[in-house]
């Protein structure tokens, strides 16, 4: 690129700069609803998914396409720092008494959101149903700002069950954030645990699923690997077991 060409900087700005990406995927495509660009780092696809549901529900749109993408360039390796959320062996070992952190991964995914009566009525192949959502944030209330909250947690957890109106002793799997750190993992079992106990005294009848440890942590778009993983799980009617798991981790 020539840095003195304005013409030619403009251009590459504008097909390149994250912020343009939703406006440039509508003009290509002649998308004309809603067309936002979202950012709250780990929990973006989830956020673009609300946002999406939300469209639907106010009949802004009739189909909406919620995407994510994260790409590492240059592509590099990590130096083990204790105490740092990389892995000490470069594996992600969710839930497992060995794991040492997570590592980070590429990814790129797009889902297309509809209503499920017009889903049904199109005859489209649906792969899983979203009942109900919630959005939070955790504030000030953790041990820092990068750190998760387990109240913040419990409340967007308790609250997503309450707005799909589903009692938590029907859900027999979920699909986790799990990155493996020492940090995170121990306070989202506990969040779950602690949200789950109120609604049933019945023990081992959900089960934990994650797939970082399958493709690392794609960042902006670990939600979207999520979402994919956990609605083919359903649409297939199968439980894919945890890699890099043997013991729990007693934390």
């Amino acid at each position: 690129m020539d840095p003195t060409d304005p013409m030619e900087y403009h251009l590459t700005e504008t097909g390149n700069d994250k912020d343009y990406l939703t406006t440039r995927v509508s003009y290509m495509l002649d998308l004309q609803g809603p067309s936002i660009a979202v950012q709250t780092s780990c929990s973006t696809t989830l956020s673009v998914i609300s946002s999406a549901c939300q469209s639907l529900e106010l009949n802004q749109c009739d189909i909406a396409l919620a995407g994510a993408s994260s790409l590492t360039f240059p592509q590099g390796g990590y130096q083990y720092v204790e105490g740092h959320i990389n892995s000490k062996d470069g594996k992600v070992r969710t839930f497992d008494e060995k794991a040492s952190g997570t590592i980070l991964g590429d990814g790129v995914g797009v889902v297309v959101l509809k209503r499920l009566d017009d889903a049904l009525r199109d005859k489209d192949t649906i792969y899983s149903v979203i009942k109900g959502y919630a959005t939070n944030n955790d504030g000030i209330e953790k041990a820092g700002y990068s750190a998760p909250s387990v109240k913040g947690q419990q409340i967007v957890v308790k609250q997503a069950l309450e707005n799909a109106n589903v009692s938590a002793d029907t859900i027999s799997f979920i699909e986790t954030h799990g990155t493996g750190t020492l940090v995170g993992d121990p306070i989202e079992i506990r969040a779950l645990s602690d949200v789950y106990e109120r609604y049933s005294d019945k023990k081992q009848y959900c089960a934990l699923g994650s797939v970082k440890p399958n493709i690392g942590h794609s960042n902006i778009a670990a939600g979207m690997a999520s979402i994919m993983k956990a609605s083919l799980s359903l649409y297939h009617k199968t439980l894919v077991p945890n890699i890099n798991y043997d013991r729990p981790n007693p934390a």
